[in-house]
């Protein structure tokens, strides 16, 4: 990291954490682990969101990524902590709906970061969301002639990049567990060059 930068990306993550983050971490872009793995399992078993989900659906591909990856500097994840009420089991869907839920306030912090970021100079600043976006109950989908209802909100998923999630937390020192029992613990990143 350049010194003269180490201020404004730690201006950065306290600005994350001042917008409701329960923690953030700064860290170099290197560390951001990509894996075709991931994206595997948006396939098998097959993810509910898949091929109706936009920004899942036209995220870029595993290989992309890697590549994009080498042209930033520096990570910051960002992460919110949320208790559930059911604990999230290891068969059906039924017990996401509230995990679920808990990922909009992660995405609209996500959004006012990456903006807060884009205008302290950070051109090519790019963010990430934990799990398929969820600014709308139902997507409009990628075969309708329907455009997305939040352009400039909606993000693409870490995990439909091919991000490993688990690994990207443990390298930035903000490690959680797998499976979540008691808490859902969701993650997103920004990208600064």
């Amino acid at each position: 990291m350049k010194a003269m930068k180490k201020k404004e990306y730690r201006e950065i993550k306290d600005l994350a954490l001042k917008n409701g983050a329960s923690r953030a971490a700064v860290f170099p872009a290197g560390k951001v682990v990509i894996d075709d793995r991931i994206r595997i399992k948006c396939e098998v078993p097959h993810c509910e969101n898949l091929r109706k989900n936009l920004m899942c659906y036209y995220a870029p591909d595993v290989e992309r990524m890697k590549k994009l990856i080498r042209a930033y500097e520096v990570a910051i994840l960002i992460q919110t902590i949320h208790p559930v009420e059911t604990p999230v089991k290891n068969q059906g869907h039924g017990s996401l709906i509230d995990a679920y839920a808990s990922s909009i306030p992660l995405h609209k912090i996500i959004n006012k970061v990456e903006s807060a970021a884009f205008m302290m100079g950070f051109g090519y600043a790019v963010g990430f969301i934990g799990g398929p976006c969820k600014l709308c109950k139902t997507c409009v989908g990628p075969f309708s002639k329907d455009q997305c209802r939040h352009p400039f909100m909606s993000r693409p998923s870490m995990e439909s990049v091919g991000m490993d999630v688990a690994r990207i937390a443990k390298n930035a020192g903000l490690p959680f567990d797998i499976p979540s029992v008691k808490e859902v613990v969701w993650n997103g990143l920004i990208l600064l060059e």
